[in-house]
């Protein structure tokens, strides 16, 4: 009987020893969903900055054209056509323009002789490149495009109907993607900073969207203009907005946007002045969005602050050891973070999932959550692992995401033997070691007895 007490007791103070480190969450998974922005509430932190975008100031911008009737140069602001400025004469039959994606050269190719050239912005000069290669001979240069990536493209009409190609700016060396046979007089081309192409198509007088892998066309819908002749289209690259230059015949025209949905004209002037006009507008789709974020987690014992270090040393004890992780991100991109998840290994999901919060460029967010450390052995090592993922929607892609740890360690104190540590817990294992010393002793006096009895 003796034996097997002794054999118990040992058993459950060997199991106790090896017991693994516990976590008691104190506050919980952290609640922000009272505001639609990470609050100054004592638990989430503040948001330093605001939405950031590209400056809508489309309406002011410039732009530059040929007034192909009375062989001008000009310049004139989105908003006043009327207003517009004669820079110089220009002669050359230039039905296809655009500025390059730096908005700094404004590409050209002459109807006259077939050639890839710029326009000097000053004078209205035309300055050939290279003869235009790669085109049928008999097919005409309708209109020119330039992506947001530098890619150009020119649309030729001839006996396929409308072909889309792409051209070297270089060496005015012209590749076909692909044709469309029922689109035999698309007149202007146009792309936007999503890589959208546009086309205006004056057999039926309506806008169309034309797919750069196929050269395919798709109707969206009719003008509600009868153009004739060369026409012009371009995008403001600052705002998205379709401008466009159409040309009824005998000088009279009409200026103004496109309806991406509907394909219809809304004037902004009328014959005023007169005159039959091609242009392209001097803006750019500004730097590629990069989204991307970086995530520092701290430790420290201060609950009302966010630690500045990462890994902590607490004092040995059997007692639990309140614990405060700070959870702080800076948005390093050029994109506003707006849906906000952030789980930690240990403890769980503690932010979202998708938590509405707009952060801008620069900016940042911070929250804190307090957790309780407890374990009965003397030394151990607490590592958790945090990550802040962003997405583009509610339940949509990950655009940006980042993780870091962070490190809770207790240690023996210098000098004592792990012996001692037994007596340094004697107050919280007293009510342990006294039902062992109790069991030993009954068990001792069981058998004693029972030798005795024999």
């Amino acid at each position: 009987m003796f034996k097997r007490l002794a054999l118990l007791t040992l058993i459950t103070v060997i199991a106790l020893g090896l017991l693994a480190v516990t976590i008691v969450a104190a506050d919980g998974p952290v609640d922000c969903s009272a505001t639609t922005a990470l609050a100054d509430t004592g638990v989430c932190g503040p948001v330093d900055g605001e939405p950031s975008s590209v400056p809508a100031v489309g309406p002011t911008d410039t732009a530059y054209g040929l007034d192909l009737r009375n062989s001008l140069f000009i310049s004139h602001t989105l908003n006043n056509f009327p207003g517009q400025t004669v820079i110089g004469s220009n002669a050359d039959q230039l039905f296809a323009v655009d500025f390059d994606e730096t908005a700094t050269t404004l590409y050209a190719v002459s109807f006259a002789t077939g050639e890839l050239g710029t326009l000097d912005l000053a004078t209205g000069v035309f300055s050939a490149i290279a003869a235009v290669s790669g085109v049928p001979a008999g097919d005409n240069v309708s209109g020119m495009t330039i992506a947001a990536d530098g890619t150009a493209y020119i649309s030729g009409l001839g006996a396929a109907g409308m072909t889309l190609y792409t051209i070297d700016l270089t060496s005015a060396v012209a590749t076909p993607i692909g044709s469309d046979p029922n689109r035999g007089l698309m007149i202007d081309i146009a792309i936007n900073c999503e890589g959208d192409m546009y086309g205006h198509d004056i057999s039926d007088d309506s806008i169309y969207t034309i797919d750069t892998a196929t050269g395919l066309a798709t109707l969206v819908g009719p003008t509600g203009v009868n153009s004739n002749f060369a026409q012009g289209m371009d995008f403001d690259s600052s705002d998205g907005t379709l401008y466009a230059w159409t040309y009824q015949g005998g000088g009279t025209n009409q200026y103004g946007t496109i309806n991406l949905a509907t394909g219809a004209l809304t004037p902004l002037s009328t014959d005023n002045p007169l005159g039959e006009f091609e242009g392209a507008v001097q803006t750019t789709c500004g730097e590629p969005q990069a989204p991307s974020l970086v995530l520092t987690k701290t430790v420290g014992l201060d609950p009302n602050v966010c630690a500045t270090t990462d890994e902590i040393s607490i004092p040995a004890g059997m007692g639990g050891t309140e614990v405060t992780y700070c959870y702080y991100m800076q948005n390093t991109g050029n994109v506003t973070l707006t849906f906000h998840t952030v789980t930690d290994t240990e403890l769980g999901v503690l932010l979202g999932p998708d938590f509405l919060a707009s952060v801008g460029p620069g900016a940042a967010a911070w929250f804190t959550t307090s957790t309780v450390l407890a374990s009965p052995l003397p030394t151990f090592t607490w590592v958790n692992t945090a990550t802040w993922v962003v997405r583009d929607d509610t339940g949509g892609s990950i655009i940006a995401s980042d993780y870091d740890m962070a490190t809770v360690t207790r240690n023996m104190p210098t000098g004592v033997a792990l012996s001692d540590f037994g007596a340094e817990m004697s107050t919280s294992l007293a009510p342990l070691w006294l039902a062992a010393l109790l069991a030993l002793i009954v068990g001792f006096g069981l058998a004693l007895r029972r030798k005795v009895t024999n």
